[in-house]
């Protein structure tokens, strides 16, 4: 676990990277997904010694639903769905030498999530009592879904007030906390900007969020990412 202890601390020390270089050209949102990519695209099943305790029927059905391409997560229910955000959060301290196999799995399986399932990812990542690596994983499962639906479930990500955390002071908790908040929204930002280079609706959404985000900080960055985009 204490890999997985570094992988939170690079998305939090990435965030305040970036917001001591907001003139930087390369964005944190770019950065962080860097990161998360690299340690998602890690992955490899979890040890099943390591699962024994969970409820046995929901693991087997986890193993039904598993397919050449990745996992039906769209035939999970929430209970199944969520045994399978703790097991793959948990792999990211592993190692795996296929990574680009693993990363074509879990875009596959990403793309399989039902509308209703995209709103609880959205739900989770945002849950502050949620362990970190699964909001981390959360979110960046929200990216790598291509349907309609998503665009709506990163903007609703995007849009939401950052929690009351205290004063942010210099150096303190309160400031690497709110920091990784706003990590996670600049990545569905990222990604929402990506889609609107071809997708009308996507930049629709991108142009709402101006008005709609509830940070200043995440407007300001929308307003940077359509800037670069000409919009």
């Amino acid at each position: 676990m204490r890999k997985l202890a570094s992988i939170t601390l690079i998305v939090i020390f990435s965030s305040i990277y970036y917001l001591s270089t907001v003139k930087n050209e390369n964005s944190l949102a770019f950065q962080l997904k860097k990161e998360v990519q690299e340690v998602v695209t890690s992955m490899k099943p979890a040890d099943s010694a390591k699962s024994e305790t969970e409820n046995v029927p929901q693991k087997e059905s986890l193993q039904a639903a598993q397919t050449d391409f990745g996992v039906d997560l769209g035939s999970l229910n929430d209970e199944q769905l969520n045994l399978w955000l703790r097991q793959e959060s948990a792999a990211m301290d592993m190692t795996n030498n296929d990574t680009a196999q693993v990363e074509i799995k879990l875009k596959a399986s990403a793309n399989t999530l039902k509308p209703e399932q995209l709103k609880d990812l959205v739900s989770k990542a945002l849950n502050m009592n949620t362990p970190a690596n699964q909001r981390i994983l959360a979110a960046y499962i929200l990216t790598l879904n291509t349907s309609e639906a998503s665009i709506g479930a990163q903007v609703d990500l995007a849009k939401e007030p950052l929690p009351d955390l205290g004063p942010a002071l210099p150096h303190t908790e309160a400031e690497l906390r709110r920091t990784q908040e706003l990590a996670l929204r600049y990545m569905e930002v990222d990604q929402l900007a990506e889609r609107a280079r071809t997708d009308a609706n996507a930049r629709d959404k991108l142009k709402l969020l101006l008005n709609e985000a509830g940070s200043e900080e995440v407007r300001n960055y929308v307003a940077r990412k359509l800037k670069e985009l000409s919009l």
